[in-house]
């Protein structure tokens, strides 16, 4: 797949490859590629609108974005966060509450840790 990829994403492979980070996984979709760089992390900074991560990408409608954007803030004060406690947050029900922690779970900004009992969601944490 590299051969068909400019220069850009070659110079970012081979300063992975000297710096330790895992192998880039390639995924294609929808006439689509993907790259996707496990363990490498960029900085995220809630504090404000402006210096959020970009959720846009995530999802075409603003609700939806503006949940995502308040289960973030939320995660940074809070660990072992329950769908529960999204869902009062939220006003929103467990199904829609799932929904949304699918999509920051496949972004890579969540994770759920632990059993399905005593387990709970965590900002993702990429060593």
């Amino acid at each position: 797949y590299i051969e068909m990829s400019g220069t850009g994403i070659r110079r970012i492979i081979t300063q992975c490859e000297k710096n330790g980070c895992q192998k880039p996984i390639w995924k294609i979709a929808d006439n689509t590629i993907s790259l996707i760089f496990p363990g490498v992390r960029h900085s995220q900074n809630i504090e404000n609108e402006d210096k959020m991560v970009d959720l846009h990408m995530l999802s075409s409608d603003s609700s939806v974005r503006e949940s995502l954007i308040r289960i973030m803030e939320f995660m940074q004060t809070h660990e072992n966060v329950k769908l529960s406690d999204i869902s009062e947050l939220l006003g929103k029900s467990y199904p829609t509450v799932k929904r949304y922690m699918r999509i920051l779970t496949d972004s890579l900004l969540v994770e759920y840790r632990g059993n399905n009992r005593s387990g709970g969601w965590y900002l993702a944490s990429h060593n």
